[in-house]
């Protein structure tokens, strides 16, 4: 039985949780809506550029941020529930450094892959895609900091709201612009996208100047550069590791595929994406509240989150796939016509989000505990494997290849990492631990 003293101090997580979780929904709600007047706008081939540049700036973009947001909410959360104002500012500040340096080399090297692009494909605006994408990594990466910033001592709305609705306003507002004026071509797409980011990073800085970090007239305390500097090395790795495995299937498919299959999946990928929403939302706002219970000892409360963000999580996902199974082909004709031919590709994606639901929330669990130089091993492994079942399966398969290929890489991943964690801390995430009524500490 749950004492009175950890009821109540449920509740501001359990709020927090909700209106992210409304937040979230609203915000990849209308990021999807932007996505499906962009698809109309472009066709399946055009859209095939847009979201091959948006993919290969992803992954450049969490290279760029050099785990600078991770080490955010795992370091600043356990500074600003010890009120450690000096040293969350140092943080702070440090983590900018840092970042400003990685995310100008990420954006150089995105752009040498664009000249790559251009003469291994002979495709002139692909390469020109990515090149304008890569304009965006550092403002990208620098408004993920912000928002860490903000959701870590507790401002969830003002942490959530510029990329989450803002951002995606202004993303429909101007894919609607380009579509009157018709305009029809990936490039401004491309580049409206990359504005919307830096509208997000300028609010962004604005609510955070003004929180209560940005009242604090304190100087900054470095005296743990050292240890920030290589904890957030350690992240990178773990963090470029992870997003390699999240983005294996779309950078393959734009060297293998032509851009209309590229287009087709790329639809169908944002479609099941959905079915994440919640998990993915949870793990934002309770990763520094699981940092900070386990590094205090206390286990019942680092049980009572991580039970609460996994169950949470995999009601919705099993709500979102039956949805799926059921109006998918629906679905993806609000994309266009043509995007109706990816309808297996959805359901083979929609079951790779159940079984991330199942498995629970694994990685931000290793990420908060420090076990994240370990999980690194388990992300590069289950990468190579699944990047060569992909090269593998596409050829015989076409993209319904690619999409196989993602569910068994997310399953060998989510089940190494779930032995990562029995074996270093004695627990499991995945739900079956919750319904058998195994402690997580």
């Amino acid at each position: 039985m749950v004492s009175t003293t950890h009821g109540k101090a449920a509740v501001p997580l359990l709020r927090a949780l909700s209106l992210s979780l409304v937040l979230q929904c609203v915000g990849l709600g209308l990021l999807t809506l932007a996505q499906l007047f962009i698809a109309r706008l472009l066709g399946a081939a055009g859209f095939g550029v847009f979201s091959y540049a948006a993919a290969c700036a992803s992954a450049a973009i969490t290279f760029g941020k050099f785990g600078t947001d991770t080490l955010m909410y795992r370091r600043g959360g356990q500074y600003f529930a010890n009120q450690e104002w000096r040293r969350f500012l140092g943080l702070f500040h440090r983590s900018c450094v840092l970042l400003l340096r990685a995310s100008l080399a990420a954006c150089l090297g995105l752009g040498v892959f664009a000249w790559l692009i251009y003469r291994h494909k002979g495709d002139a605006t692909l390469g020109a895609a990515i090149i304008v994408a890569a304009l965006g990594v550092p403002i990208v990466a620098s408004s993920s900091l912000r928002q860490a910033a903000l959701i870590t001592i507790g401002e969830t709305a003002k942490g959530l709201l510029p990329e989450n609705l803002v951002r995606t306003t202004l993303l429909i507002g101007g894919a609607l612009a380009l579509g009157a004026a018709g305009i029809n071509a990936p490039l401004p797409a491309v580049a409206l996208n990359v504005l919307t980011y830096l509208a997000a990073l300028l609010l962004g800085q604005y609510w955070l100047d003004r929180s209560a970090i940005g009242r604090v007239q304190t100087g900054r305390d470095s005296s743990e550069q050292s240890q920030w500097d290589s904890a957030a090395r350690g992240l990178l790795l773990f963090l470029g590791a992870y997003q390699i495995v999240a983005q294996f299937d779309l950078l393959l498919l734009g060297i293998l595929s032509n851009k209309t299959s590229i287009g087709i999946y790329a639809s169908a990928r944002q479609i099941a994406s959905l079915g994440m929403l919640a998990l993915f939302t949870f793990q934002i706002v309770a990763s520094a509240r699981i940092a900070s219970a386990y590094s205090a000892g206390d286990r019942r409360s680092f049980s009572r989150i991580v039970d609460a963000v996994a169950l949470s999580g995999a009601a919705f996902t099993f709500a979102y796939a039956l949805f799926i199974l059921i109006a998918g082909s629906w679905v993806l004709r609000l994309f266009g016509a043509e995007f109706v031919a990816g309808r297996t590709v959805l359901l083979w994606l929609i079951g790779a989000q159940v079984v991330n639901a199942i498995v629970g929330p694994a990685g931000t669990v290793v990420a908060m505990l420090g076990l994240h130089r370990a999980a690194t091993f388990v992300y590069l492994f289950t990468a190579a494997f699944g990047a060569a079942l992909l090269l593998v399966l596409v050829p015989a398969l076409g993209i319904d290849g690619a999409a196989i290929a993602v569910v068994v890489t997310t399953a060998l991943w989510g089940i190494a990492l779930n032995v990562l964690l029995y074996r270093r801390v004695g627990t499991t995430v995945w739900i079956g631990r919750i319904r058998r009524g195994e402690s997580s500490g």
